[in-house]
């Protein structure tokens, strides 16, 4: 499920997730395609007009590492427990030829991709970061709110 704020401060925030409880067959059904994804970015840019803020969730986080270099108004992104074991060799590609100002990868300690973490490290791109989420499992069971305006806003003065 994708959902997007305008911020009247010129950009756009767009969240994209993975079902919470949804099993595998749900999962098929429920979970956005590439085109979907292309059609949410593009909606919540206004055509390229607003500069793009993505926070990815699971496979949400997935599609954001695989696709966003393909927006170039997506302009940050905040890939969280994305499934380094599922389709690594396209999440590695996708975010080695994300162009923007930053994509944060962040991984859970108790997350099932944390024993894969080390590979974000061998991605050629220098906005591409890694942070450990410490104490964390895949589902975020701490107050993130502060944590993820920290990564996304990580700029002094970007902070809405």
């Amino acid at each position: 499920m994708a959902e997007y704020i305008h911020h009247r401060t010129g950009y756009a925030v767009l969240t994209v997730d993975n079902p919470a409880g949804a099993d595998k067959e749900e999962n098929f059904e429920v979970t956005m395609t590439a085109a979907e994804f292309a059609n949410d970015v593009t909606e919540v840019a206004d055509g390229g007009e607003v500069p793009v803020y993505y926070i990815g969730f699971s496979l949400g986080a997935s599609l954001g590492a695989m696709y966003g270099w393909q927006y170039p108004y997506i302009r940050k992104m905040l890939l969280i427990n994305p499934p380094l074991m599922i389709n690594w060799h396209r999440q590695r590609n996708g975010l080695e030829q994300f162009d923007g100002e930053q994509a944060v990868v962040a991984i859970g300690s108790s997350d099932p991709s944390y024993q894969f973490a080390g590979l974000v490290d061998c991605i050629d791109n220098p906005c591409v970061e890694k942070t450990i989420l410490y104490d964390t499992g895949h589902n975020l069971s701490v107050d993130m709110n502060a944590i993820i305006f920290g990564m996304l806003f990580s700029k002094q003065g970007d902070m809405p």
